[in-house]
């Protein structure tokens, strides 16, 4: 259904959950590359709301009015110098739809008509009617994972704060398909992907959901090089894994941070550190290559 389009987005592959997207790549980046390839942004101006009226749905109570309100405050949203990018009214529908999903409303259509009320060079204020189709409230039947073999169902069920009977929020369903990543990412399913897949009963007003689970290959570690260190900087050899060990998502993650005053001055460290994965061994490759990195 629609309403799952953003979670396969982020949930479709593993690898694009990593705090450190750029170190998965097939070559290291240079670090006077980096430096020269940096431009600035589009100037962008704030969007100011100050007033939010709603229309349509007098099911809503008014702590549901409330937590939408809430959630628009907690929004910054922007636009172009010239106000004419959008975009932010777009945000705006998602967070209302996202904030009625979370409270039940499975099923949830939101629409945000925006009024210019006062554009200035660093603001434009604007007042906005948002008109809602709530649908349904729902709730959790229950849970049920297909595909599990590294863990066991009763593990990955566990990740899930959600219990039958429950208000059918759909953020607490994100949040426990998010934390399978590093669950799995420890032990070496690198490209692991779970799928949400619901099934709504109309006349109860439950919700049952499978997560569909393809765990992937599980990968050890090929092999480990670290180039253009003194001597004295080698010793951060014995703070990696050695080849054959299972690869663990957080390795790149935790050299970094514990290793930071060893490391290179100046761009990031982490443009030259490639984690290349060989699908035929089930291995993956880590190359350190600070050569072209200032020390100073």
């Amino acid at each position: 259904m629609c309403v799952w389009r953003k979670s396969r987005r982020v949930l479709s592959s593993f690898l694009a959950l990593l705090v450190l997207p750029c170190l998965v790549s097939a070559q290291s980046r240079r670090c006077e590359e980096h430096s020269t390839e940096d431009s600035d942004p589009s100037p962008q101006i704030k969007i100011k709301i100050v007033s939010v009226e709603f229309q349509r749905d007098i099911s809503l109570t008014d702590e549901d009015r409330a937590q939408i309100l809430a959630s628009i405050k907690r929004k910054d949203f922007w636009t172009d110098s010239k106000g004419t990018d959008d975009d932010w009214v777009t945000e705006l529908q998602d967070v209302v739809r996202g904030t009625l999903q979370d409270e039940g409303y499975f099923k949830a259509v939101a629409e945000v008509h925006a009024h210019s009320v006062r554009a200035e060079s660093q603001q434009s204020t604007y007042a906005v009617v948002v008109a809602i189709d709530s649908g349904p409230h729902y709730r959790l039947k229950e849970i049920h994972i297909v595909g599990a073999t590294a863990f066991s169902p009763a593990e990955i069920r566990e990740q899930f704060q959600l219990s039958p009977g429950e208000v059918f929020d759909v953020s607490k369903i994100r949040q426990g398909i998010e934390t399978l990543t590093p669950l799995y990412g420890a032990k070496g399913y690198i490209n692991f992907t779970a799928i949400p897949e619901d099934d709504v009963d109309e006349r109860t007003g439950l919700v049952d959901l499978t997560i569909n689970l393809d765990e992937g290959q599980q990968f050890r570690v090929g092999s480990v090089q670290i180039l253009g260190l003194d001597e004295k900087a080698q010793r951060l050899l014995k703070s990696l894994p050695e080849p054959g060990q299972i690869y663990d998502n957080q390795i790149l993650e935790n050299f970094l941070r514990e290793n930071e005053s060893l490391l290179p001055v100046g761009p990031s460290p982490e443009d030259d550190i490639s984690a290349q994965q060989h699908v035929q061994d089930g291995t993956i490759d880590l190359v350190f290559d600070f050569r072209r990195c200032s020390w100073f």
